[in-house]
């Protein structure tokens, strides 16, 4: 899932990992990342032709020029097939006026 953090400057994604991640006793069944939301990137995947085509047709695009949340968002959908949950613009309007109303 990708969440907007209430600062207006920053992206969330949050991944569920099947088996979780485990240090000693402890089990992490969640990862978070945190990304600019301003940070533009262009990236060109390091995968063959072949097996773009052969494999990720449709799913994956060579090159990527977008900010890095999107970049990562759809890179990870297109190599798990998953979806991405995010929440409606509605929410995040919401989100964005109760913050301002609270520090007014």
């Amino acid at each position: 899932m990708i969440l907007p953090k209430p600062d207006d400057l920053h992206f969330m994604i949050c991944i569920g990992l099947d088996p979780p991640l485990r240090q000693g006793q402890t089990r992490y069944p969640f990862l978070v990342m945190q990304f600019k939301k301003d940070e533009e990137v262009t990236i060109d995947l390091n995968m063959t032709e072949e097996l773009m085509k052969e494999k990720y047709k449709d799913k994956l695009e060579p090159r990527y020029e977008s900010p890095l949340h999107q970049v990562v968002t759809q890179v990870f959908r297109g190599l798990t097939g998953k979806k991405v949950n995010q929440p409606a613009k509605d929410f995040r309007r919401y989100v964005s006026s109760s913050i301002h109303h609270k520090y007014r």
